[in-house]
């Protein structure tokens, strides 16, 4: 039996037009569970590209458990890289199990140009209100125990390479690259909150000479840097 649950997702302005450089898109996700009993589901979120392609998951999945009755929604924010390509795009937010089983889904639109000026966007994040009060019981038990910035994969890269950091509670998160004289190049993650648990970055060198490069990750009190090496 597919319980009665539902997803809900209402961006906060319309139309979203992402400059060609990069840019972000405020929304609010609402699930609630309209039936007789408790419902453990996954909640995600992808995007359709221009191509019909899908990307993601860029929001979760997360894994949920809500009682009988349960209303409740999240205000999050959705970065789009400099990178990605111009044209029409789709955001879809599902429940069910992950990630073959749709028990319900909502999307939106968004366009992304193919021209226009504005700072940079190194690559696709999410944040916003945490989960973590909806968590199952197992999940929440798996959340990192420590802050940790661990090394970029792969490393050397040419032009793209993870970074992954590792949260306990959800807080607000930097994350800034230099060159090896102090200078900075990038901030992929601008001081937005981010939920407790792993969470992955991209950066893209497509634009920067081979060469050292530094990554600082800066998330409440804990600060830590790593070292990368970008060889074309």
């Amino acid at each position: 039996t597919v319980p009665e649950v539902s997803v809900t997702l209402t961006p906060a302005t319309l139309p979203i037009i992402i400059p060609a450089s990069g840019g972000s898109f405020d929304y609010n996700i609402e699930v609630a569970n309209n039936g007789a009993s408790s419902a453990m589901f996954d909640l995600w979120c992808d995007a359709t590209l221009p191509g019909g392609a899908v990307f993601g998951p860029l929001l979760g999945p997360v894994d949920l458990n809500l009682p009988s009755g349960f209303v409740g929604d999240r205000d999050r924010t959705q970065t789009v890289p400099g990178r990605a390509p111009a044209g029409d795009y789709t955001y879809n937010a599902y429940i069910g199990v992950y990630p073959n089983t749709v028990w319900d889904e909502d999307q939106f639109t968004f366009e992304k140009l193919e021209v226009g000026d504005g700072a940079l966007v190194g690559g696709w994040s999410n944040y916003g209100e945490s989960f973590e009060e909806w968590l199952t019981t197992d999940v929440a038990a798996e959340l990192p125990a420590s802050y940790s910035l661990n090394q970029n994969y792969p490393n050397p890269f040419n032009p793209t390479t993870t970074i992954s950091f590792q949260l306990p509670v959800a807080c607000k998160v930097k994350l800034d690259v230099f060159d090896v004289s102090g200078r900075l190049i990038e901030s992929p993650l601008r001081g937005g909150w981010r939920d407790a648990g792993i969470h992955e970055v991209m950066f893209d060198g497509s634009n920067l000479a081979s060469g050292i490069y530094i990554y600082r990750l800066t998330a409440g009190d804990f600060s830590a840097t790593g070292k990368m090496v970008l060889m074309k």
